[in-house]
């Protein structure tokens, strides 16, 4: 016990939460989509979504993850859920688009490049949203794009949906985490979904 300690202690924050989200990923399957914790509000930097505006794409990351073809049926879903697992946790970057840091639509990008292997041309919030065919809440399946407006008038806010009331996005303050579409704050701020063609 002495020698895990000590090896926690050498590699740090990162090991302990490396081994968290593992032994979480262990009994992943038995948990059901209620006994997840509901993630708190999202404070959002007005600034950095300013910015996002002028983001720039960054070279794909190779992944050994097989691609899917679209995000339909019960085993695709939980090949998302293992992917979107790996990326849990994953600190907000802007313009990022790696597991060392990425942004909300980096994160999309990121999916739909590596998981599904067929990528977004646009790289902002609302350029994915040109890409897709809009649909309604009550449609939503996983693998969909849910997309916002914090701010104001534009889409600058942009997730993955995966079932069960639940999406995964990058938020400025907490990084790549799951939320729910009926929390307040996303209920008020959600515009629509939407089905990639």
């Amino acid at each position: 016990m002495r020698r895990v300690v000590d090896v926690i202690r050498l590699l740090g924050k990162r090991a302990l939460l490396y081994l968290a989200v593992s032994a979480l990923w262990a009994c992943h399957s038995t948990r059901t989509a209620a006994s997840r914790p509901s993630e708190s509000t999202l404070e959002l930097d007005a600034k950095e979504w300013e910015r996002e505006s002028s983001s720039a794409s960054g070279t794909p990351r190779k992944t050994d993850t097989p691609a899917l073809s679209a995000p339909s049926g019960a085993l695709a879903n939980s090949e998302l859920e293992a992917y979107v697992d790996r990326w849990v946790g994953t600190p907000y970057r802007y313009a990022g688009n790696t597991q060392k840091g990425v942004d909300c639509s980096g994160f999309v990008c990121a999916v739909y490049r590596e998981h599904y292997n067929d990528p977004f041309q646009g790289r902002r919030s609302e350029d994915l949203f040109a890409e897709v065919e809009p649909i309604a809440l009550e449609d939503l399946e996983p693998g969909d794009v849910v997309f916002f407006k914090i701010r104001g008038t534009r889409i600058d806010h942009v997730g993955v949906y995966l079932g069960d009331g639940t999406f995964v996005h990058s938020s400025t303050q907490k990084g790549v985490i799951r939320s729910r579409l009926d929390e307040p704050y996303y209920q008020k701020r959600f515009f629509k979904g939407g089905r990639k063609r």
